[in-house]
């Protein structure tokens, strides 16, 4: 058993299909019973050969051929003369030009990854000193030196 034939769509029958969905605003599953056609049919005609043909005569845009939808004019071209794009080049830096901003830049770059290596990310990101230096390994160096010079001088009973 095949399927039926679909009945070609005309002119008329667009341009309502347009109307009812572009101007009224109504969905397929409305529209389908005024066209006497499915809501899918009505969908995919809009979708596939209506919509960007309409959206070319909305926004004004030329399409290759055919009659205006709608029964619309289509807008004369008007042929508007170029405007002069007026580029702006920024001055150079008072100290050297592009070259010395960037290579600034590049300096400051090679100076983070160095500190970064040296000290790990957080102390070479925040500046906290080199490993062995802070506060808290002064501290405890100075607390072991104190427990070995009172266990070099007997007085402590810690062995």
């Amino acid at each position: 058993m095949s399927r039926p034939m679909p009945l070609p769509w005309d002119d008329a029958e667009q341009d309502h299909l347009l109307f009812l969905r572009d101007r009224e605003k109504l969905r397929f599953n409305a529209i389908g019973p005024r066209l006497g056609r499915s809501p899918e049919a009505c969908e995919v005609r809009y979708y596939t050969k209506l919509f960007a043909v309409n959206a070319a005569n909305h926004y004004g845009k030329a399409r290759s051929g055919g009659r205006p939808v709608g029964g619309g004019k289509p807008r004369p071209k008007v042929n508007r003369p170029a405007q002069p794009v007026e580029m702006k080049i920024p001055l150079p830096a008072e100290h050297g030009g592009y070259r010395a901003v960037d290579l600034d830049g590049l300096r400051e770059r090679a100076e983070l990854m160095l500190r970064i290596a040296e000290r790990g990310l957080t102390g070479g990101v925040f500046g906290d000193p080199p490993p062995g230096r802070s506060a808290l390994d002064e501290r405890t160096r100075s607390a072991t030196a104190a427990v070995q010079r009172l266990a070099g001088r007997g007085g402590s009973d810690v062995r």
